[in-house]
This record gives structure tokens, sequence and C-alpha cells, in this order.
């Protein structure tokens, strides 16, 4: 099931659902990645390693820590995950992209 076609099954209070769980994946998307920007080697990055913070753009991790960078997105993560739970249609294919994203090495 594609996006789109779960949500033309929504009601108000999905919509209002999905709008959170957009809100907490993709702030934990945009943590993780500055977590891999410090952590994943080039091979696998595919770019230079620490090249936000040699831009001096400011990430999480130079905010925050690298550990509580890593506990925060995991945490966004898992809320993303619990705001599917209210929803009255399947959101199977939208936790297995959580899945997806939390597992990803770049």
């Amino acid at each position: 099931m594609q996006l789109g076609v779960l949500v033309s099954d929504c009601n108000e209070n999905d919509t209002q659902i999905l709008n959170q769980f957009s809100q907490h994946i993709g702030l934990a998307y945009q943590i993780q990645d500055d977590v891999l920007d410090v952590l994943t080697p080039e091979e696998i990055l595919g770019k230079r390693q620490n090249s936000d913070a040699d831009k001096g753009k400011p990430t999480y991790p130079t905010l925050l820590g690298l550990e509580a960078s890593q506990a925060e997105y995991e945490r966004l993560y898992q809320c993303a995950s619990n705001d599917l739970n209210g929803l009255s249609v399947d959101a199977g294919r939208l936790q297995t992209l959580i899945q997806q994203l939390k597992n990803r090495i770049f």
C-alpha cells in the first residue's frame, strides 16, 4: 500500500496522527543523519566523514553530544512508531519503513 492510498482512507484523527508521525520521523532521520556523518566511514557514507562539522554546520552531535543524539533519534523513531498505533487504517508498511530507517548505515 502506498502512502497516498493510506491517506485517502484517513479520517481527521488519522490526519493529525500522520502529521505528528511525520514530525517525529523527519527529525529522527535528520539527527540520525548527523550521527552517521560522524560515525560512518567515508567508503560507506559516500562523502567525507564529518563533512557537516567541517563546513561549520550546526549538527545535533555538536550541540547535544554524540550519545545524547543517538538516544534522541531512537526516542523519536519510537514515538513515530507509537503514533501509528492510533491509526484507524493498517500502518504496517509505515512500521516497516521506520525499521528500515533505523537500521540504515548511510
